[in-house]
């Protein structure tokens, strides 16, 4: 596995993760994570739920926004499908909604910790795709 790329930043309150090493910061991340977790995507897959579910306390507000069903491939949509009843599995206070045309990939963990970049929330993108996705405290 690679390290993490560090790109010169305007701010040293963010650092860049390149492919491969992205999931394992979130882990960390939300095993201290103590009030919330928003997922922004327009595809989550069965996989980074498991992975997810599997560190975060269930006391988490967990909010998720996601393309709808009509604009997803039948394939696709079944592991969406079956991400989102992790989700409401592990989380008694859960909300998912859609957004026509999504593309942002953004995770906000206790309005604090916040991730950007272009990875999409699925194993492929996260562990073998040439993505690169920032890291950093939140400025609010």
């Amino acid at each position: 596995m690679q390290n993490p790329v560090r790109l010169p930043m305007p701010s040293a309150n963010f650092e860049s993760i390149g492919p491969g090493k992205l999931l394992a910061f979130i882990r960390g991340d939300l095993r201290a994570a103590k009030s919330s977790l928003s997922i922004v995507g327009p595809w989550i897959d069965d996989y980074f739920a498991s992975e997810v579910t599997r560190v975060a306390r269930k006391e988490l507000v967990a909010r998720v926004l996601t393309r709808p069903e009509h604009q997803t491939e039948p394939v696709v949509w079944a592991r969406m499908s079956a991400a989102l009843t992790a989700f409401r599995g592990h989380w008694s206070r859960f909300e998912s909604r859609t957004l026509e045309t999504l593309h942002a990939k953004c995770l906000l963990i206790d309005d604090r910790i916040v991730y950007c970049g272009s990875a999409n929330w699925y194993r492929f993108s996260l562990e073998r795709g040439g993505e690169i996705t920032f890291r950093g405290r939140s400025l609010v």
